[in-house]
């Protein structure tokens, strides 16, 4: 009786590293198809050029940081010529990114990839006992290959729901410095807050928001009306780079079909009953999950690389070896909004419906 209990524990063992393995093989080949064009293709050329042209603007001519004309010039050197290539971030997203437009480029990029995947490693380890493995994930390869704030806010989001029993004002404090950075993935922070009843998180995210919004006027308080007069023309170069099929928002889905956009309600309403649920519970890995989750399905705006702050939510779901984790891991995946969006849902509402 005892052999047959251990033989079958053996199996099943055998059968979870399958599980685990076959996967993560999978993930792996997907990130090196997506480096080796890039590798062909070197030197780089990251989406970084716009970042630190806008930071260099905004400490060496700071009239500048808006102009779509003169940040594309300041581009061509570094990349092939394309169309225009704005620095859409708003002012507050500047006592972040200053530091990196003051050396040349290269110094810049390594000194901004390196310190990002720092940080979000800080706080992958504490979603994942992997937290390398995050790394290799296809999403983060390509955040961390295009230099892009992914990491940085993740890291924001993640330690802010972490921090959110024990030190409420400090968590509310990173969420105002995320709402800062990139506003459209803090757009679920209040419901979460409110669900919670972490009352004490909304002076701490008043503190981190209005002390970036204050930093951001040591640039000059113009930069905010030169940044309101163009933020309409964003959404019209994103879609005709053709962005929004490498979406990762349901509202980029319904553009891409030529759907009324109305419709995105629907996913609001969704995104809103996900996080209310999550956090009405006591589990800060299906918190954390199921924010960055419902955040995505909710905003108006994200490109694929964005899942890669998800990476250590949905690679612990992975590694347990259960269809259920597959099912939670699913957005992993999929690298267009066609295919994003319904494998958000389906990870959404499996980790939900059955709280780890």
């Amino acid at each position: 009786m005892g052999e047959n209990v251990a033989a079958e524990a053996a199996a099943s063992e055998r059968t979870q590293r399958i599980v685990r393995a076959g996967p993560l093989i999978l993930l792996a080949g997907i990130s090196v198809a997506l480096l080796i064009p890039r590798l062909q293709n070197w030197p780089l050329t990251p989406d970084f050029t716009m970042l630190w042209a806008g930071a260099r603007f905004a400490v060496t001519s700071p009239h500048q940081t808006y102009d779509w004309a003169a940040v594309t010039a300041a581009q061509m050197s570094l990349r092939p010529p394309v169309g225009p290539l704005p620095f859409p971030y708003p002012p507050s997203a500047l006592p972040l990114m200053a530091p990196f437009g003051l050396p040349p480029f290269w110094p810049a990029f390594w000194a901004w990839t390196i310190l990002s995947a720092a940080v979000f490693w800080t706080a992958a380890r504490r979603l994942t006992s992997s937290p390398l493995l995050v790394f290799i994930m296809p999403q983060m390869v390509l955040a961390i290959v295009l230099g892009q704030t992914t990491l940085w806010i993740g890291a924001l989001m993640i330690w802010g729901v972490l921090l959110l029993r024990k030190r409420p004002l400090v968590a509310g404090v990173l969420f105002g410095v995320a709402a800062a950075i990139k506003p459209q993935f803090a757009i679920m922070v209040p419901i979460a807050v409110i669900a919670g009843r972490h009352w004490r998180a909304i002076p701490g995210g008043a503190i981190g928001l209005v002390g970036m919004l204050l930093l951001s006027l040591l640039f000059g308080p113009y930069l905010w009306r030169d940044w309101a007069s163009v933020l309409g023309e964003h959404p019209g170069i994103v879609s005709g780079y053709g962005l929004d099929f490498l979406g990762a928002s349901p509202l980029q889905a319904l553009k891409v079909f030529g759907l009324p956009i109305v419709l995105h309600a629907l996913f609001v309403v969704l995104a809103i009953w996900l996080v209310w649920r999550a956090f009405r519970s006591e589990d800060e890995k299906q918190r954390v999950l199921i924010l960055l989750l419902a955040t995505l399905i909710a905003t108006p705006y994200a490109i694929r690389y964005e899942l890669g702050m998800l990476a250590p939510s949905l690679l612990d779901a992975l590694l347990s070896g259960t269809v259920r984790g597959l099912l939670v891991a699913l957005p992993l995946y999929f690298l267009n909004v066609l295919t994003i969006v319904p494998a958000l849902v389906v990870s959404a509402v499996t980790a939900t419906l059955k709280p780890r």
